[in-house]
């Protein structure tokens, strides 16, 4: 409840950051647990697709936290290889 809560209250801050069918009508599809991060997150569902709400500091896929992967991506702008990171 608290979760849809939440979403309804950033919707109606800041309306342009989602799909208009998301404005107007969503579900709450399901809660994930990652063992690895220790951390929930939440999918919900509209009629375009589905999209997953995870904390801000949370890479996509749960793969690790911001703060470990953001030096290595600031030095990939300048072109290093892969295997120099």
């Amino acid at each position: 409840m608290q979760s849809r809560m939440e979403v309804d209250l950033a919707i109606k801050k800041n309306p342009e950051l989602f799909p208009a069918k998301m404005i107007s009508e969503y579900k709450m599809k399901e809660i994930k647990f990652s063992k690895k991060m220790k951390i929930k997150t939440r999918r919900i569902l509209v009629d375009c697709g589905s999209y997953t709400i995870r904390l801000s500091f949370v890479m996509p896929d749960t793969v690790g936290f911001v703060e470990y992967v953001e030096s290595p991506l600031f030095l990939r702008k300048f072109a290093v290889f892969f295997g120099g990171l």
